[in-house]
């Protein structure tokens, strides 16, 4: 269907406003969207292999889709159904939103492994099809009305609280999307939601797994230990002059200048096309009236009502009974008693009657037809006669209305002009990334031809190493292609590279250090830590172990300890969540078993800096879960029933997976 949201309607407020949302987080990048423009406009074999090349930069499909018959143009293939390389895509992007949302400003794109956000994404891709498969095999259906309500309650499409259509198609079109599109996406997600959350319903939780549970997760355990410092052990540790020709030697290409290459580039960004566009008054105030709908409210009804339920399809008998029903309740009414009372009383409808039939505030286009003709008829304290709609009976009264309004100019002006900027620079932006992938393929041993068509000039780097640098350097797409066979070697352009959303770049080799050897007396210091550190590494960890042995007939752990390299902590409780500890001594000290009555329990490891650190565990107590507060209570078993589910969903889709053939195309295996 074109778009189920602008014409549907539902006629209780608990079927237009469902509690959450999902599937809201629906999005498509604008690399995308570029991507996909630059492959709609342009022609020629050139034309195409140039949009591999970019396509190939940012995971999306390759150009063998276009040029061999015997490729698939799938991601993957669940029994018949295919997994698009387009669907891929954005299951890939949402992945990407996802984690730079968790991380915000600590987000570097660098610290995506784009090979293993395919397989992640795609295996999600192949999850969901087996469950869409067998949700329609087992007759599991997603209502128009369900989905509605769901979308209607996506805080991004309501205009202070309530559903905005315009709001709603305007982020889809900004997103590249349609409705119909959208919320067949939706539907799907709801409809594999039915049965994973179905599987966290049924699962039981016993209250000895409860008390089980609680008594490990909030266990003490009581320890002591000694550390092993190798700081101190390094500075204790000077290397002769034999020691250090030694290392080196058998060390040389640890220590070697590193291969460097300097490099010339070509960026082109939205943000600098952005800076280019001028803001034309006229053409704010023109879109402006052309879109007076998205900046202001239609009139706002509150009501209330009572719903006799009775089938569309029901015969004269049935129907005749839900009237006399209804008229019963309207009396009621009209006699003096309260609206509430009665519409606790005798509604059907479960989302209102609770709440005395209120539906809180509507616009026009959320109800039915019936129901909003008459709503919107009534003058507030009236009652209506009965109302017939494909749900039933209704008695309708209006409580309050707000009136329409629409924001001024000025008030939205900066929408308004970052619309039309965005628009404008999109285009442009799509306009300059083809002239910059054609033309820096065409001519690949330069880069002056493709600056002279977009009017811009190249840029050159730092020294750049295969650990990255300052600058473009610390992009890892950019270290990948200037280290590569088509730049380093071949001395030719590279593909694009986006290497920020809405920043690409076209590199090329300026210069090139090999990796060299450097004289003794340049890295002697590097030598002199190395060697400290190795030092003081296996010492520790020799000090450590002697340390362990001794301890066991030795009932004083602090005797041990000299105050220096040997540091001693005493006894102190610890708990699983502590955080004042190091997290891998902590994790030790839970996998240690459980000491007998009056005895002790030891264990040892190194820590990441060198320190060797030897534990002993005195005691141990579990918690108790009489001390358990029903909040408590209720959260544990909810976490324990969402496991327990999990790992149900888990056993389903390994049968599904092994029943079902599934092909990934490029399996070398398929």
């Amino acid at each position: 269907m074109p778009g189920l949201v602008p014409d549907l309607r539902a006629t209780s407020r608990s079927a237009l406003i469902a509690p959450g949302s999902q599937g809201g987080q629906q999005q498509t990048s604008r690399v995308i969207n570029m991507l996909q423009a630059i492959r709609d406009r342009i022609t020629g074999w050139i034309a195409w292999f140039i949009v591999g090349l970019i396509a190939l930069t940012f995971a999306l499909w390759g150009v063998d889709s276009y040029l061999n018959d015997d490729t698939t143009a799938y991601a993957a293939k669940v029994s018949d159904v295919e997994i698009s390389e387009s669907a891929l895509a954005r299951a890939m992007q949402r992945q990407r939103i996802q984690m730079q949302r968790l991380l915000g400003e600590d987000f570097e794109p660098g610290m995506i492994n784009e090979s293993l956000l395919r397989t992640s994404a795609l295996e999600g891709l192949i999850q969901k099809q087996l469950l869409i498969q067998m949700a329609e095999e087992e007759g599991f259906v997603i209502s128009d009305q369900l989905l509605a309500a769901r979308i209607q309650a996506i805080p991004d499409v309501q205009e202070d609280g309530v559903f905005s259509r315009d709001r709603y198609e305007m982020l889809l079109r900004q997103q590249g999307m349609s409705p119909a599109g959208f919320e067949m996406d939706l539907r799907t997600d709801l409809l594999v939601n039915q049965i994973t959350s179905g599987f966290n319903a049924t699962v039981g939780v016993s209250e000895a797994e409860l008390a089980d549970i609680h008594a490990l997760q909030t266990q003490q355990r009581e320890v002591e230990y000694l550390l092993v410092s190798a700081a101190r052990i390094a500075e204790r540790f000077e290397p002769g002059d034999e020691d250090v020709l030694r290392y080196f030697e058998a060390n040389q290409e640890a220590f070697h200048a590193p291969e460097q290459v300097r490099l010339e580039y070509l960026e082109i960004s939205r943000d600098e096309v952005a800076a280019e566009i001028p803001v034309d008054e006229e053409a704010v105030q023109a879109y402006y009236e052309q879109n007076l709908s998205a900046y202001g409210r239609e009139e706002q009804r509150r009501a209330r009502h009572i719903l006799i339920q009775v089938a569309a399809t029901a015969d004269e008998e049935e129907v005749a009974t839900a009237r006399e029903r209804v008229l019963r309740a309207r009396e009621r009414i009209l006699g003096g008693e309260d609206f509430v009372v009665v519409a606790e009383e005798m509604s059907d409808d479960p989302g209102s009657a609770s709440r005395g039939g209120d539906l809180g505030l509507f616009g026009k286009g959320m109800m039915v037809p019936e129901f909003e003709s008459a709503a919107f008829a009534l003058t507030p304290g009236e009652l209506s006669e009965p109302v017939r709609s494909p749900f039933g009976f209704h008695l309708i009264e209006v409580t309050d209305i707000e009136a329409g309004e629409v924001k001024p100019l000025e008030e939205v002006r900066s929408e308004i002009i970052a619309s039309l900027r965005d628009y404008e620079v999109d285009t442009l932006f799509m306009d300059r990334a083809e002239i910059l992938a054609n033309t820096s393929y065409e001519h690949p041993g330069t880069l002056g031809e493709a600056a002279s068509q977009l009017d811009i000039e190249t840029r050159e780097s730092d020294w750049i190493s295969r650990e990255g640098g300052e600058g473009i350097g610390r992009f890892p797409d950019v270290v990948t292609a200037a280290f590569g066979e088509e730049v380093l070697e071949r001395g030719n352009n590279s593909e694009p590279i986006e290497v920020e959303p809405g920043r690409l770049l076209v590199v090329r080799l300026l210069d090139h250090k090999p990796a060299q050897p450097r004289p003794l007396e340049q890295v002697r210091e590097e030598v002199v830590a190395a060697l400290r550190d190795e030092h003081a590494r296996t010492t520790a960890e020799q000090r450590g172990r002697a340390l362990l042995d001794e301890l066991k007939g030795v009932e004083a752990m602090d005797t041990l300890a000299d105050g220096q390299v040997v540091q001693y902590q005493a006894p102190v409780t610890i708990q699983r969540n502590v955080r004042n500890h190091p997290a891998v001594v902590v994790s030790e000290v839970f996998r240690m078993p459980r000491p007998a009555e009056g005895e002790f329990t030891h264990s040892g490891l190194s820590l990441d800096n060198g320190d060797y650190v030897v534990i002993r565990l005195n005691q141990v107590r579990d918690g108790d879960a009489a001390q358990m507060t029903d909040a408590e209570r209720q959260q544990l078993r909810q976490g324990l029933m969402s496991l327990y589910g999990a790992a149900e969903v888990n056993a389903l889709l390994r049968k599904l997976r092994a029943d079902a053939k599934v092909v990934i195309a490029d399996d070398p295996q398929r």
